[in-house]
């Protein structure tokens, strides 16, 4: 919902299910531990600052973007007032927690901004507010659902790798490089990704390494085990667009990339970037060329099966090499 400075009530709602108010865990009032578990929920309520142009917001770019509050704004959730975390008290402004207050049924929150306030609402500015369901999933649960949703198909990527190397119908371009260079080493371990993995939304081919991501996402300063990650850390380690679960996606091409490196006995610390040319084809560059060898030339990618995943429980044995994103 929009939140300009006027006269008068707003009301944002939602109903909810006794299911669905079953399944919401929060320590807002209650000094007593909180078991989540897989599947349960909170709600909180944020507010965030863009153009006043902008022809609607989609999810990925509204769960990037930082929570922002008007300087004065009124509040309340199911008749009791709240207070939005102001960046004095905090690294950022906060998000309210409503789940403490949520009731089967209709639940309601009403904002008064008044018109006399501009401050921070100087055109082309505008707020914007929503609800946001926060759910927690177990390591697992998340590692699965993204190896089985759709991918990007080997196909999908070369038809990607020929646009971008392919030159413009002009006489006044002349194309200077037949080949792409496209770094394979996870930002985190500096080492071969396992599960190639980018979001739907990012512009460029690397990936990252799913089973690390996912294990890496930041807790609360507590660090208390059992605790789930911290909501807003899923912004891509490349771009920072947006990396939530349900935005990633495998891709074959490099998977099969990666199966064709461990396959012919490379190292996978010292496998760091490809050289690609149109028809898809790679070239393996390594960290340490002279002592292994000359590089291995890659065939025409063909398609192959999902990574098989026999180590989900016992990844953190490994021991990657993890560095603070």
């Amino acid at each position: 919902m929009e939140v300009l400075p006027r006269r008068g009530i707003r009301v944002l709602e939602f109903n909810l299910t006794g299911a669905e108010a079953a399944l919401a865990v929060s320590a807002e009032k209650d000094l007593r531990p909180v078991y989540f578990s897989n599947g349960s929920t909170r709600y909180r309520l944020r507010a965030c600052k863009f153009k006043r142009d902008a022809a609607g917001v989609d999810t990925s770019v509204w769960a990037t973007r930082s929570t922002s509050w008007p300087a004065t704004i009124f509040l309340e959730f199911n008749g009791e007032p709240v207070f939005p975390r102001r960046r004095p008290h905090a690294h950022t402004d906060q998000p309210i927690e409503l789940t403490g207050m949520l009731r089967p049924g209709l639940n309601q929150v009403r904002v008064s901004l008044p018109s006399t306030v501009g401050k921070g609402l100087e055109e082309p500015f505008t707020f914007l507010m929503a609800v946001e369901v926060v759910t927690t999933s177990e390591y697992t649960t998340l590692l699965t659902q993204v190896i089985e949703r759709q991918h990007f198909s080997i196909e999908d990527t070369k038809t990607e790798l020929r646009r971008r190397l392919k030159g413009a119908d002009s006489d006044d371009i002349i194309i200077q490089d037949k080949t792409l260079h496209i770094g394979i080493a996870d930002p985190f371990s500096s080492s071969l990704f396992a599960i190639p993995v980018r979001g739907i939304d990012c512009k460029h081919l690397e990936c990252f390494d799913l089973e690390i991501w996912l294990q890496t996402r930041e807790g609360k300063p507590s660090k208390v085990a059992g605790e789930p990650s911290l909501v807003d850390g899923w912004k891509c380690p490349i771009c920072s667009l947006d990396a939530r679960p349900v935005s990633l996606r495998v891709d074959d091409y490099f998977a099969n990339v990666r199966a064709n490196i461990i396959a012919s006995g490379v190292d996978a610390t010292e496998a760091k970037s490809i050289i690609v040319d149109n028809n898809g084809d790679w070239t393996l560059v390594k960290e340490s060329d002279d002592k292994r060898g000359n590089d291995l030339p890659g065939s025409r990618a063909q398609e192959m099966p999902h990574p098989e995943r026999n180590r989900l429980k016992d990844l953190a044995a490994e021991s990657p090499i993890i560095l603070d994103d």
